[in-house]
């Protein structure tokens, strides 16, 4: 509803992304997926944790969605520079070319057939950038040469926001 988050707290973001991935596994577990964890850190940063939980738990959810069964999906933890770093990568199809510049508008979905069979209603990447800019950051896609996608949470690490 485009609502600002309730406030800002100290938050240990490792942390958080390890718990919030651990609620996940049993999902991917269901598909036969791999789901690991390749965290570091230290991260405290001053956030609103449940609407960066909301960005996490929406695209692990897509990721589990759309990685076929047997694919695996890793979510990491890291800084770069005088940034802290969420990334969720998966061994899915990845996401074409032609649609790259639209996946975070709402209700779009690639193919109006694959996301109404997996129960998508185009929402999760708008929600996902909104909490994520709502905390000051914001969200990339990465594109490799290899098959799979890369989403990277990206907030800063300055006085405002860390300790």
């Amino acid at each position: 509803s485009g609502h600002a988050p309730r406030g800002r707290t100290e938050t240990d973001m490792v942390r958080l992304v390890e718990r919030t991935a651990e609620d996940m596994r049993a999902l991917a577990e269901d598909k036969g997926q791999v789901l690991s964890l390749d965290l570091k850190g230290p991260g405290v940063l001053r956030v609103d944790e449940a609407t960066v939980r909301l960005a996490l738990v929406n695209l692990l959810d897509n990721a589990i969605k759309y990685t076929p069964h047997s694919g695996a999906i890793t979510v990491g933890s890291r800084i770069r520079g005088d940034e802290f770093l969420i990334e969720v990568t998966d061994t899915g199809p990845g996401i074409p070319a032609e649609h790259r510049d639209r996946i975070f508008d709402r209700f779009y979905r690639i193919e109006t057939d694959r996301s109404s069979l997996a129960g998508g209603a185009g929402l999760g990447l708008s929600i996902a950038k909104w909490a994520v800019e709502a905390n000051g950051g914001r969200i990339e896609l990465e594109i490799g040469e290899r098959p799979g996608t890369t989403f990277r949470l990206v907030f800063p690490m300055d006085r405002s926001n860390s300790r």
